[in-house]
């Protein structure tokens, strides 16, 4: 079933004008750790759901939240910065071959986001992992829902993630970290 994505997302042509380019800074030690809950940071709400664990990034950092879980080793990253001059977009990801880029349009995976563009991408270097993103911007910010998938788990690991795109939004220009697990200030 793997590969059957993999062949349709390599199918797919890349398509549209190149993003914005976003310098991602090296991500130090992580500022907190959350467990499941309702979670507010830098301006974006999300519902993490029993079986994830996520940590807050550091200040500074831009990598706002990133949840994994440990019986699929799939990771969701959510990073919020500020926002650049023209689309939102993948952050260069090295060894990473893109293999679709979408325009700005709404799409079902994140619908809190609003206006969104969609990219993914396979990681040579990780045993094929694939990587899908989807890409907003709202007033001076804009958020990155990055979702890391092992090699082979890209399937199970999309059902898994289904609540928590669902429950991603905006949430006001709140720069608190609060959430189940502890709170952190960011």
């Amino acid at each position: 079933m793997t590969a059957i994505f993999a062949v349709v997302l390599g199918a797919c042509a890349m398509r549209g004008a190149p993003p914005a380019t976003v310098t991602t800074p090296a991500v130090a030690a992580p500022s907190a750790t959350i467990g499941p809950g309702s979670a507010r940071f830098s301006g974006l709400e999300v519902d993490i759901p029993d079986g994830w664990t996520g940590e807050v990034g550091p200040p500074g950092s831009g990598l706002a939240l990133s949840l994994v879980s440990a019986s699929l080793g799939t990771t969701v990253e959510l990073w919020v910065f500020a926002r650049g001059s023209g689309l939102p977009g993948p952050r260069p990801r090295p060894g990473c071959v893109s293999v679709f880029l979408d325009e700005v349009g709404t799409h079902r995976a994140v619908p809190g986001l609003g206006p969104a563009r969609a990219a993914s991408c396979i990681e040579e270097d990780a045993g094929g992992a694939v990587v899908q993103g989807w890409y907003a911007a709202q007033g001076d910010r804009e958020a990155h829902v990055e979702v890391v998938h092992p090699a082979g788990r890209a399937v199970a690991g999309r059902a898994a993630i289904e609540p928590i795109l669902q429950s991603i939004r905006w949430a006001g220009p709140n720069d608190a970290v609060s959430g189940p697990g502890g709170d952190a200030t960011r």
